[in-house]
This record gives C-alpha cells, structure tokens and sequence, in this order.
C-alpha cells in the first residue's frame, strides 16, 4: 500500500483525498444529458462533513424540470490509497466499490465484483461548463462479462468528480461551489 502511494507522488498523480474532498459546503452542481441532449435535471451533490473511521457524507438533491425534488445522503469511505463508495446514509453498505485507488499512473486497474477500472489518463486538463480542470484523473469502468456497466469518471484535484458517464448519461458539472474559508477569530482584548 505504501509503495502505491509513492508511486502516485513520484509520477505527479494528486493525492487520492484530493479527488474528493470532505470538505462542508463543498460541493457540484451537475447538468445531466442523456444521449447528448440536456434532460432539464440538474443534481447537486454537497459535502455534509466526514464521520467517524474515515467516512464522509454527502447530500444530493435531484431538480426535475416539472419543479419536484428528492433528496438522499450517501457515504464515501476516505481510505489513504483509495475512495470507496459506502452506499447511503440510512443503509450503508459492507460491499464498498473503490472508486478510485493508488497508484494513480496511466493502465493501472483493479476489479472488483465483475467490474474493472482502469485509470485512463492522470495529469489531464478538462473543460466543463463549471471551468477548465488541470490535474485530472479519468477513471473507466466496464463489466467484465460484457458492457451492463460501462463509463467513466473525471475526477479534479480539490474539486471531485466534474465528469460522470454511464451508459447514455452524462454528469457534468456546471457549477462548483468550494467551501466558504473559515472565520478566523480575533484575539481578545
């Protein structure tokens, strides 16, 4: 584990935290596409703040074109060599996908349950509507008995995922909002 880590900072990877910073108030907003075609959905995903033994809790809100939403928390597990999806707040999971995982260089891969992630590309630049990206890491994924789960992530250093693709959906961002800097206190008189 610890030779991955080495690895990532000698190539000039960010450190696995910097792809999805549990910082509160941290957050995306995401325009959702399917094939192409703005859907009118957008879902905002906001840092609540880390938990106890690593984990981090996010809220998302999904905006529908006919002015419904719905609202749910879910988990991370912020290892030092890698991000694990934890499953949602109420009902965490046992079974974690690793979303990400050292040693962040260009073909290394890992599987787990049937699927297989392969780090793409590192260091890249990405445009979004929220802004240009450098530093970033893109993340495929595909099942191994076909293509039931094929896509990709982008994830940018101290932002998190600016792009998520599965199957004719696209996520990307439009807007990023970084945590409000904290209030220094003044010294007493």
């Amino acid at each position: 584990m610890m030779w991955a880590l080495l690895l990532s900072l000698a190539v000039g990877a960010p450190p696995i935290a910097d792809l999805w910073p549990c910082t509160p108030g941290q957050g995306i907003t995401y325009r959702v596409e399917r094939n192409g075609q703005d859907t009118q959905i957008r879902i905002t995903e906001t840092v609540r703040g880390p938990k106890a033994r690593g984990l981090c809790v996010l809220d998302r809100v999904v905006h529908r074109p006919d002015g419904t939403k719905t609202q749910e928390a879910f988990v991370l597990e912020l290892l030092p060599d890698r991000i694990l999806y934890a499953g949602f707040l109420e009902t965490p999971t046992a079974f974690r996908p690793p979303l990400v995982k050292a040693p962040l260089t260009r073909r290394s891969h890992w599987t787990f349950h049937r699927v297989r992630y392969v780090v793409e590309e590192v260091g890249t630049t990405f445009d979004t509507p929220a802004g240009t990206y450098a530093g970033c890491v893109r993340v495929s994924e595909a099942d191994m008995k076909g293509d039931e789960h094929d896509g990709y992530t982008v994830y940018a250093p101290k932002v998190g995922p600016i792009v998520k693709v599965t199957k004719g959906t696209k996520m990307v961002a439009e807007r990023v909002f970084l945590a409000p800097p904290a209030k220094v206190k003044s010294p007493e008189k």
